[in-house]
């Protein structure tokens, strides 16, 4: 007898599964309601202002960083656009899908023996299952895929997948 495979989740955004998208689409919706972000005078800023005054010539912008084409990399260019601070270290939302309830205790319990914090969560709207484990941590892609492979390498004996991250953002 096997394991039903869980189903993955319709739907890409800013993040890389449906509940990121969802929590970054109301974030988004408050966003716009709200003044737009004005610097709290940086010394960056400070700087630049004081060259605009010295002179005429414009100021060189920061190049933008380069992201692969897929959907961790659009998810990080995507916040890259909206000026999160990738110097600085951010709690990071990891997503696996599981095909039921008992398969996710299972899945909760392998990744707590290696070192994840996790729970167990159930979708009020699609009723399915997924375990969610974070980690503090840069946004790096690299680190990002290599942390999702190792979430897939732990649960896909008990039918789990990794389906995406997301991070909350200010």
């Amino acid at each position: 007898m096997t394991k039903p495979k869980a189903k993955a989740k319709s739907g890409t955004g800013r993040g890389t599964d449906k509940k990121g998208w969802n929590r970054w689409q109301s974030k988004a919706k408050k966003i716009k309601s709200a003044k737009p972000y004005v610097s709290k005078g940086t010394k960056q800023d400070e700087a630049k202002s004081a060259n605009k005054n010295k002179s005429n010539s414009p100021v060189k912008e920061e190049k933008s960083l380069k992201f692969p084409d897929d959907a961790n990399g659009q998810a990080l260019k995507s916040l890259y656009k909206e000026g999160i601070d990738f110097k600085k270290s951010h709690s990071v939302e990891f997503f696996i899908a599981v095909p039921d309830k008992k398969s996710g205790e299972i899945v909760s319990e392998v990744l707590k023996a290696e070192g994840f914090n996790c729970f167990l969560e159930q979708d009020d709207e699609t009723d399915e299952w997924s375990c969610c484990t974070s980690k503090n941590m840069l946004l790096d892609y690299d680190s990002i895929v290599e942390i999702q492979n190792k979430l897939d390498q732990l649960s896909k004996p008990h039918g789990g997948f990794s389906d995406g991250w997301g991070v909350f953002v200010d």
